[in-house]
């Protein structure tokens, strides 16, 4: 620690491990995370290396801003911006109402947080109200915790066991292996019918539960609606009956219609991914503008006018 208080002053341990402090010569309030290394063979784990290396490729106002990297010969220090709350905080405090134009300044924020990490060739994996920082003063957002992200890499083949449950697209729960950035969507999607519920959409106990839950939702796929969906023949057998989509006018009442229909589109792509995948390149192009076309219509009638 001695070194951390050559830069660093006014320490408040906020867990184990994990300290809140401010530079000396700025006002600048940070997070740091020590993380130990001398119980690892091969020192920094390679976790650690890939999240340092991933973050320092990342610029952007709603991206959380790794501030230094410090080690000795038992820890390495991760020093962070600190912003003091997170979305989920927000979410489970009874005295804290997301009122409409919230719950879009913060949808706003996210999205572009996205599709800034999308843009730069890497996948999140890991969308959930606890990754996502919020200063409580001026509401700004900030997406977090990059230690399951990954670089888009040909074939997509990366493990479905990351992230949240909870958050976690249908085709993961599936046993799936090749995904790509619309499951990060897919949690964008979760997120933002949480905001509105505020309780999260899918909270199974088991994957099947929470397939069971997403189909009584959205419907159970077709070949139609998902090619290579019968290829799980099996696991959708134990889903029961065949399952029509819910009435999402009515679960989201309080949502005004271009939220609801923004939101059936964020869980719709990754059916628009699947379904690419089965198409000549051409058709896959034009069909992937159209979605997006269509996306960022949706946003401007939500009132979020994205770049």
């Amino acid at each position: 620690m001695n070194m951390l208080k050559e830069k660093y002053t006014n320490f408040e341990a906020i867990s184990n491990g994990i300290f809140k402090c401010k530079h000396y010569d700025q006002s600048l309030v940070i997070k740091i995370i020590s993380i130990p290394t001398a119980e690892h063979r091969n020192g920094v784990p390679k976790e650690i290396i890939r999240e340092v290396s991933l973050l320092k490729e990342l610029d952007h106002t709603n991206v959380v801003r790794l501030v230094d990297v410090m080690s000795n010969k038992r820890d390495v220090f991760l020093v962070f911006e600190c912003l003091d709350n997170t979305l989920h905080n927000f979410l489970i405090n009874p005295a804290i109402f997301l009122y409409p134009t919230l719950i879009k300044e913060f949808l706003f924020q996210i999205v572009n947080a996205v599709a800034y990490i999308h843009s730069r060739k890497i996948l999140h994996r890991d969308l959930r109200p606890e990754n996502i920082l919020i200063d409580f003063g001026t509401h700004a957002v900030k997406i977090s915790d990059f230690g399951s992200a990954r670089t888009f890499e040909v074939p997509f083949l990366y493990s479905n066991k990351v992230g949240c449950p909870f958050y976690r697209a249908p085709e993961l729960l599936l046993g799936s292996s090749n995904y790509s950035t619309p499951n990060d969507i897919w949690s964008v999607g979760c997120i933002f019918g949480e905001m509105v519920l505020g309780q999260p959409l899918f909270r199974g106990g088991s994957d099947m539960e929470l397939l069971n839950e997403i189909f009584t939702f959205l419907g159970t796929p077709t070949e139609e609606t998902w090619p290579g969906v019968t290829s799980f023949r099996k696991i959708l057998a134990q889903m029961g009956p065949r399952k029509e989509p819910k009435d999402m006018n009515r679960i989201f009442s309080e949502l005004e219609p271009a939220g609801i229909d923004l939101l059936s589109l964020l869980f719709e792509i990754l059916a628009v991914s699947l379904i690419l995948n089965h198409m000549g390149t051409r058709k896959s192009k034009a069909s992937i503008a159209r979605w997006r076309m269509e996306t960022q219509s949706k946003f401007i009638e939500f009132g979020l006018n994205l770049p």
